[in-house]
């Protein structure tokens, strides 16, 4: 599996793994904190292969309007479910650090883990169907698709992996997360 962070471009980043012909997924290290009934989850996204047209006109993607770069931005901050919904029902709409969809997957994400009836950490823990995330990249992959400057590509965004820590060691081992 490639490793990569959203710590620099995230168009550098998913040029690197395009590049990368033998690997199907992409570990994005760093790690998102998801708080809510009084605990934090720490979770790491894994993205697939930039998806083909058909792919999203087979509807094998569950579509969604995130973009990476709003990924990034939510990318090691603290996110309450809790405090986001009490938000949302008094009407404000005014949230910091995190788009509404970026908050959509957030929350779809602590639904699945509270629905886990034993947490398995270092484990890939898949969507139902993939989750169309936009995002740009250089390397078409050997799609001959020609994109305007701005112009996103479809990532499908596979699952998430749980983590017991925050921090990620150093020298970590991907290579041991269950696919």
């Amino acid at each position: 599996m490639y490793v990569d962070t959203l710590s620099g471009s995230t168009v550098s980043m998913l040029n690197r793994f395009m590049s990368q012909k033998e690997e199907e997924y992409m570990i994005i290290s760093d790690r998102f904190c998801i708080i809510g009934d009084n605990k934090e989850f720490y979770i790491s996204f894994v993205l697939g292969k930039m998806a083909d047209v058909m792919q999203i006109l087979d509807n094998k993607l569950m579509h969604s309007s995130i973009i990476m770069s709003e990924l990034k931005k939510a990318c090691g901050k603290r996110i309450s479910i809790d405090a986001v919904e009490i938000k949302l029902k008094i009407d404000d709409l005014c949230l910091h650090n995190i788009t509404l969809p970026v908050y959509a997957l957030l929350k779809k994400c602590f639904n699945m883990i509270k629905e886990e009836k034993n947490i398995n950490y270092e484990q890939l823990i898949r969507f139902e169907k993939p989750i169309d995330i936009n995002a740009q990249c250089d390397n078409r992959g050997g799609y001959n698709v020609f994109q305007y400057y701005g112009e996103t590509s479809s990532f499908p965004l596979v699952g998430f992996v749980m983590f017991k820590e925050k921090d990620v060691p150093y020298k970590y081992d991907y290579n041991k997360i269950k696919l």
